[in-house]
């Protein structure tokens, strides 16, 4: 009787979806199909990298050799929330591009995928927001970092990066700009209070405080906005954050709103706003005056992709992502 309700309640939001023009069909064949036919991406569905991987590739970075001529390591993680797999396909199509910018430089993009085990094994880590960026910062799943859904704390025992690269001495000053204030707020609310406790120059910002005007419509869009200004604001200082995770938030809240799917042009112009935005964090880094003196990771990826309106399961098109980089990340790629 409860497989037979269930099957009833899906049946009647699905035809909800189709009735309001807000569902767009998805079929996983269809889906593999779109990913693997994307030349930008260097892997395959098969042979895709783990979401945690970031956490590797940024720490690497900080603890190889600097290169002849460099003088100090820098990094900027770019994270933009909900963005799909498949939305690769329409790249071109961005005036503006952070990922187009870094891939027409000689950067690199792969498929990966949240969940912690790759399609078709069931995930073993919902694919939601808290447990995805926090395995990406950490390096962790939930089942050690604690954070099983959006509204958990991290366990102190498993510091991000913002605190790991100021406690092992590879950064000495790390900045999150967030445009999801509650992740501060909820998830590493303890460890912020902690940096902050023991001195560290590690800073926690919720974006949504500093927004000056409502230039853009609903959905975050200013508050992305306000992300932009103060990541580029920090990368103009002289006092630049050796690290700074910049944290975008409204393709997400379109995909929630109006549907994740590469056909949903709502959802596809806010992925391309953010991409725009995001061009001017990578734009502010090589105007830096030092810059030739300095060995910059730039890498950009998301927490998870979208299934109709919704995301947190195991479905292929919620569980593909990608990671963007500036640099080759072939050591570590299939860890």
């Amino acid at each position: 009787m409860v497989a037979i309700l269930s099957r009833i309640i899906v049946a009647i939001v699905t035809l909800s979806y189709m009735i309001s023009g807000s569902y767009y069909s998805d079929f996983t064949a269809d889906y593999f199909k779109r990913l693997n036919n994307i030349a930008v991406y260097e892997n395959s569905t098969i042979t895709a990298v783990g979401a945690r991987n970031v956490h590797d590739i940024i720490e690497d970075h900080f603890s190889s050799e600097l290169s002849e001529g460099k003088k100090v390591k820098k990094a900027v993680f770019i994270g933009y929330d909900g963005v799909r797999a498949d939305t690769f396909r329409d790249l071109d199509t961005h005036e503006k591009s952070a990922i187009n910018a870094v891939l027409n430089d000689g950067g690199h993009a792969y498929l990966s995928y949240a969940g912690g085990i790759n399609f078709p094994y069931y995930n073993i880590q919902a694919t939601d927001s808290a447990p995805g960026w926090t395995s990406m910062l950490t390096g962790e799943l939930y089942y050690k970092t604690g954070v099983l859904w959006n509204d958990y704390e991290k366990k102190d025992k498993y510091p991000t990066l913002l605190k790991s690269l100021i406690d092992d001495n590879l950064a000495d000053k790390t900045s999150f700009y967030s445009a999801w204030g509650s992740y501060l707020e909820t998830t590493l609310k303890s460890e912020a209070a902690s940096t902050a406790d023991a001195g560290y120059n590690a800073n926690y910002i919720d974006a949504a405080k500093y927004v000056v005007t409502n230039e853009y419509e609903e959905l975050g869009a200013d508050i992305d906005v306000a992300v932009t200004k103060l990541a580029v604001s920090d990368i103009q200082s002289d006092d630049c954050s050796d690290f700074i995770f910049a944290l975008y938030e409204s393709t997400d809240e379109y995909g929630h709103a109006t549907g994740y799917h590469p056909d949903n042009e709502q959802y596809m112009n806010a992925f391309a706003f953010e991409d725009g935005l995001a061009q001017q964090i990578v734009d502010s880094i090589k105007a830096r005056p030092t810059y030739d003196e300095e060995d910059w990771l730039i890498i950009m990826s998301t927490d998870h992709g979208g299934f109709n309106h919704s995301h947190g399961y195991c479905m292929a098109m919620e569980r593909y992502t990608y990671i963007v980089c500036n640099k080759k990340i072939s050591r570590c790629i299939f860890k």
